[in-house]
């Protein structure tokens, strides 16, 4: 796994040990620029979603072991966990 590709809330989740199966983590996918169909097709089959020509940011909630998979492709700059977002205090 290429730890410099995951920000740090992501490495602390992956860094846990895991009871049973693991959880599903919703994560930000950023690209290094377009993808070609060949790429796109692979984020697709992984679960990411939202994939189409000219962009580079997606969403996926994939398990842990795809994002290990994702770290080791050259052209996946960037993983980041999800924030759970809060209702705004009234």
């Amino acid at each position: 796994m290429d730890y410099s590709k995951v920000d740090a809330a992501l490495a602390a989740v992956l860094s846990e040990p895991t009871v049973g199966s693991a959880p599903l983590l919703t994560v930000s996918v950023r690209t290094e620029g377009s993808l070609d169909p060949a790429q796109q097709a692979e984020l697709r089959h992984l679960g990411v979603q939202g994939v189409e020509p000219g962009r580079s940011i997606f969403s996926a909630t994939i398990s842990p072991e795809t994002v290990i998979e994702l770290t080791e492709k050259s052209w996946i700059r960037r993983l980041s966990l999800a924030r759970q977002l809060r209702p705004l205090a009234g």
